[in-house]
């Protein structure tokens, strides 16, 4: 069991294909971003979470838990129209809405699950699924922004597990198990489930309205522990554990 992982978080893109290098042009102070949503502008939530073992595969799922891979895509609808990432009150700013363009079912898929529509595989292998997985997810969140560009999904939250299994041998070498390593890592774990996936919670956008500022947004997160015994509703203690909000 892992007690201190190493944690890293980094926000990538899923994409399709390859995109151009952004391009720019003066004369009519427009900007074409090979991210998608540049300066996540958007006032919709499009966030993903992946965990990863030290090896950069899924290894096994965490037990009786999900595929290590979820999305909260949260489009924001009101009967105002703003370009910018405020949405105003007024007399009908009660009326915004959030529609989950994932639930939790979809979030809770692990391998062998059966995905909810045709054209993705059911695979029992759990690097495999989460691949499957992260696909699918992407299916549900995707976005065109302009019809002539390439479409976008989520900005990516990455996890890995710093923990080193020495003697396993988990981690293969252009695909192939190897020998036992000998290794100064500076974390080391020994046998099964030290290179486990973390339990993680997932608070989905909610619509939070500031009087104040007289401005409505969404908000949401992921948190969690690789410490697969723990109860976090008592306190974190010396437990690991992540938290990410947006």
């Amino acid at each position: 069991m892992a007690s201190l992982p190493l944690l890293l978080l980094s926000l990538l893109l899923l994409s399709e294909k390859s995109s151009s290098l952004p391009k720019c042009s003066a004369e009519i102070y427009h900007y074409v971003t090979a991210l998608g949503d540049g300066g996540m502008k958007n006032p919709n939530t499009r966030i993903a979470l992946e965990a990863w073992n030290f090896c950069n595969e899924v290894g096994n799922e965490a037990p009786s838990k999900e595929s290590p891979r979820f999305a909260d895509c949260a489009p924001l609808s009101c009967p105002i129209h703003q370009d910018s990432l405020e949405q105003r009150l007024d007399s009908q700013g009660s009326k915004c809405e959030v529609y989950h363009l994932v639930n939790e079912i979809e979030n809770k898929l692990a391998a062998g699950d059966k995905f909810p529509v045709s054209g993705f595989i059911s695979y029992k292998d759990p690097d495999l699924f989460a691949n499957e997985k992260e696909r699918y997810l992407g299916s549900l969140c995707k976005i065109h922004d302009d019809i002539e560009e390439e479409p976008w999904y989520f900005w990516m939250i990455m996890l890995k597990n710093g923990n080193f299994d020495k003697n396993s041998t988990l981690c293969p070498e252009y695909g192939r198990k190897v020998s036992k390593i000998v290794t100064g890592r500076n974390f080391p774990c020994f046998g099964q489930g030290c290179m486990n996936q973390p339990l993680v919670y997932h608070n989905y956008s909610r619509l939070v309205a500031d009087d104040e500022k007289e401005i409505m947004y969404l908000s949401g997160g992921f948190n969690g522990t690789y410490d697969l015994d723990s109860d976090l509703s008592k306190g974190v203690g010396s437990r690991s554990f992540f938290s990410v909000s947006s």
